[in-house]
């Protein structure tokens, strides 16, 4: 009997010390962090991929917003890029727009100064014609004055017209280049050595007077150069001589209306 419930103790101790060491293995298994069981070891595997999916979906959510700065940061540069461009083509235009404002500028300039010559020769030209009537109209009211004595340059050849004796007042031109113009206005100044006649064409006429030589009339009358006052309406007979305008007749009143 005894021989009998000996083996069975021994098997009953010894699995009852197996389980100790079981119950021993799995305190320490708890202690160290390690998975009692096939279905710990599940949740930890699933724990883990859940927090590597979580770590992958942050790490995509990142991906896509640096994605997003980059597609932002490039339309940003291509609104600027967009704007110099702009910024460049108006300053082109407003360089061609200010270089064609120049040259116009440039030949209205140009035409306003041949304008200003053309008229400065036409005024020329409208005075000599205007002197040169003067002169005509002069020739012909000495041409008909009776007992009047005139001459030719230096040679002092005297003139008879027809048969009613009356004497050609003729002025020309002589070796000294002495040449005889007519004009009319009317007296700005007059002294004893010069006269200022204001033309009707507007310009100023500056004439030397020579007490000796230069015959003032008044109403056809003989007159002095007092007799001139300002604003007399005049006409002048000069010759210029060397530069200077030296009056030879001068007459005011009527005969100078008539003119």
């Amino acid at each position: 009997m005894r021989g009998c419930l000996a083996p069975a103790l021994a098997v009953t101790l010894l699995a009852s010390a197996g389980c100790k060491r079981d119950e021993n293995a799995d305190r320490e298994a708890a202690r160290s962090g390690q998975p009692q069981s096939g279905e710990d070891q599940l949740d930890l595997a699933k724990r883990e991929s859940e927090q590597a999916y979580d770590r992958a979906k942050e790490a995509q959510q990142t991906a896509q917003d640096k994605t997003k700065e980059a597609i932002e940061t490039r339309e940003d540069v291509t609104e600027k890029r967009e704007e110099l461009t702009k910024a460049q083509q108006e300053m082109e235009l407003r360089q061609q727009e200010a270089q064609a404002a120049q040259q116009k500028a440039q030949q209205e300039a140009q035409s306003a100064q041949q304008q200003g010559q053309s008229a400065q020769q036409r005024a020329q030209q409208a005075q000599q014609q205007q002197d040169q009537q003067a002169q005509r109209d002069m020739d012909s009211q000495t041409t008909g004055t009776t007992g009047t004595t005139g001459t030719t340059g230096t040679t002092g050849t005297t003139g008879t017209t027809g048969t009613t004796g009356t004497t050609t007042d003729t002025t020309t031109t002589d070796s000294t280049a002495m040449v005889a113009t007519t004009a009319t206005g009317t007296v700005e100044t007059a002294s004893r050595d010069e006269v200022v006649i204001r033309r009707d064409a507007g310009t100023t006429l500056r004439l030397d007077v020579d007490p000796q030589s230069t015959t003032v009339l008044k109403d056809g009358q003989p007159a002095t150069l007092t007799d001139l006052t300002q604003g007399a309406k005049v006409k002048v007979s000069y010759r210029t001589e060397r530069g200077q305008s030296v009056a030879t007749r001068i007459e005011v009143g009527k005969r100078a209306d008539e003119g």
